[in-house]
């Protein structure tokens, strides 16, 4: 786990660069309401790892933001790493908007 960890903090694990255009869908991060589900001792374990993975995505996610007006960023209130099931309806509007913008 420490060397997980060290790889986000180092910026290994979450890529920023992207082609335009580009639309992102992604879950709210969930994993730290998860991991505060768990008994104390896990608890203690996991929560650091996920703080520093909820501040990675952070950083990502902005980053992704500030790389062109063509990027579009999207997260969906309430969903999870299941994003495409648990809010589909959601996921297909955006998509079809986005696609819509780029015949323009």
């Amino acid at each position: 786990m420490r060397d997980f960890v060290s790889d986000v903090k180092a910026g290994l694990y979450h890529e920023q660069a992207t082609t335009h255009p580009t639309l992102f869908i992604v879950a709210d991060d969930l994993d730290l309401n998860r991991v505060r589900q768990l008994p104390l001792g896990y608890r203690a374990t996991l929560e650091p790892m996920a703080r520093e993975i909820q501040r990675a995505r952070r950083v990502q996610l902005d980053g992704y933001r500030r790389s062109g007006a063509r990027v579009q960023v999207i997260a969906l209130p309430g969903a999870s790493h299941y994003l495409f099931v648990d809010q589909s309806s959601d996921v297909a509007k955006h998509m079809v908007t986005f696609l819509a913008q780029a015949r323009r």
